[in-house]
């Protein structure tokens, strides 16, 4: 929305007409340069609400914070980064500055700039509402900080419901990351126990084997003990004799035939 300039008497404050060289009340002479110089507008109402910064508030007073303090400079408190984040847009101070604002009113309904305590439009000679305009354009104002206000808690709410789904969303990788975790170290172990397992299996069958050529070697030991054949013995030097020998080929002993038997 275009500001519109309004030219005042350097002297006695009071607006002047388009392109005027004399004020009309003093007769004071207008310089073009005085011609030009703006006066403030009803538009700026509408500006100081679109500007109005979104301050952070102290939790506990109340009082605006500076930017990014950690402490209220008010009442101390420490102020967290969530407070730090939060705007607070500040509605009062919209009305605030378009009362303050020099009102330069203009024609509801032409839209020509108004001298000052104008009854009537010197365009279109429509009578003049006092006050309207300036409050229609605060009421504006007010309407379009609250709109700011409930958009920049949306945008809050939005961001923290953002911020929680992903934390949601890292916790639920984490818990997919130490299930497969868990679930690779149980098929190691559950591995681990089957190589046991065939490792015992494998030592058994191995023992069974030993075991059982040992029994076999037993058996044959034994079948050869009771295989061997019982061959006399000298009862002198005990050298073996030959079959049915009378007499001992190493010391001549005579062999009886009880002894051949033995």
């Amino acid at each position: 929305m275009g500001v519109q300039h309004i030219p005042c008497c350097p002297e006695c404050g009071i607006e002047l007409k388009p392109n005027a060289n004399f004020c009309t009340k003093c007769g004071t002479r207008i310089s073009e340069d005085e011609k030009e110089e703006p006066a403030v507008s009803v538009d700026k109402a509408t500006e100081a609400a679109e500007t109005v910064q979104q301050v952070s508030l102290c939790p506990e007073c109340g009082i605006e914070l500076r930017s990014n303090t950690n402490f209220c400079t008010k009442c101390g408190t420490r102020i967290s980064e969530g407070e730090k984040e939060k705007p607070a847009v500040l509605v009062e101070k919209v009305t605030e500055a378009a009362e303050t604002v020099q009102q330069a009113p203009v024609c509801p309904e032409c839209g020509i700039e108004l001298r000052p305590n104008a009854n009537f439009c010197d365009k279109c000679g429509i009578r003049i509402n006092k006050g309207e305009k300036v409050k229609e354009k605060v009421k504006e104002a007010e309407e379009k900080a609250k709109r700011e206000a409930e958009e920049a808690r949306k945008v809050k709410e939005a961001e923290e419901k953002a911020k929680r789904e992903a934390e949601e969303a890292r916790k639920a990788k984490e818990a997919e990351e130490k299930s497969k975790r868990e679930a690779e170290e149980a098929r190691k172990a559950k591995e681990a126990e089957e190589k046991a397992k065939r490792e015992a299996e494998e030592k058994a069958k191995r023992e069974a084997e030993e075991a059982r050529k040992a029994k076999e070697a037993e058996e044959k030991a034994t079948e050869a003990a009771e295989t061997v054949q019982q061959v006399p013995l000298c009862p002198e030097c005990g050298t073996e004799l030959r079959p049915n020998a009378n007499f001992c080929i190493k010391c001549g002993t005579h062999i009886s035939e009880g002894e051949k038997e033995k």
